[in-house]
């Protein structure tokens, strides 16, 4: 009976510590969480002014996370560098990010932003797996408003004649030959048009996006932001 109480005891301090985790996340980001026009949380550079226009960074969640997630990830870069960064609340409940929901969220997102703060006329995209893949597609939907693309393992890429006016970034687990195969065909493909164009291989990605990664996605972002 004592070993029972024990172990009880060992499990609620472990579901404690879990929720008060969760909940300390949800408080450090506070500030920067917003409700209108829809749920999103944004950085805002220290040394903002509206003398120049600064460029926006977007990090778009998959389907097993949300907004909180993203900028819980993406944070300490954008605050390292000093750059705006979006994470919005996309909706994933069914069918997948690639719908015309979450068009229809960003782009009345954007446009409170475009409203509010002195932004670059295009911006940048960042995801991993599926919302890597709903960057590409989104991108080459509406491509004169993008800046660049980091897509890091991609679960699929836009195919046919679809070629971009854009920097694309496609990062890939180097142990997974399938990955790298349809990566270099999509590469290969926007290179021969023109588009500049980079795959990247790498060992051991896991789960998140490690800071190699985002620091490879940031340099590019930089780069389109000159």
């Amino acid at each position: 009976m004592a070993s029972h109480h024990r172990n009880l005891i060992v499990w609620l301090c472990i579901v404690g510590l879990v929720f008060l985790s969760a909940c300390g996340a949800g408080d450090r980001f506070a500030e920067l969480s917003y409700d209108h026009p829809s749920r999103y949380y944004l950085y805002t550079p220290q040394g903002y002014t509206d003398f120049q226009q600064w460029p926006l960074f977007i990090a778009l969640h998959d389907s097993k996370s949300n907004s909180l997630d993203c900028i819980t990830e993406w944070f300490e870069i954008a605050e390292e560098n000093q750059f705006f960064l979006l994470c919005p609340e996309l909706d994933v409940r069914e069918g997948g990010l690639d719908r015309p929901v979450n068009e229809r969220i960003l782009a009345g997102i954007l446009n409170e932003l475009y409203q509010n703060y002195r932004l670059q006329e295009r911006f940048f995209l960042a995801g991993r797996g599926e919302a890597a893949s709903f960057a590409l597609r989104y991108a080459f939907r509406y491509p004169q408003a993008i800046a660049g693309v980091s897509a890091i393992e991609a679960t699929s890429y836009p195919g046919g004649g679809h070629v971009g006016r854009f920097p694309i970034l496609a990062i890939v687990e180097s142990r997974d030959q399938q990955s790298i195969e349809a990566g270099n065909l999509f590469i290969e493909r926007q290179g021969a048009a023109g588009v500049p164009t980079r795959l990247v291989e790498i060992d051991g990605l896991g789960e998140g996006i490690p800071y190699s990664v985002q620091r490879l996605t940031v340099d590019l972002f930089e780069q389109t932001s000159r």
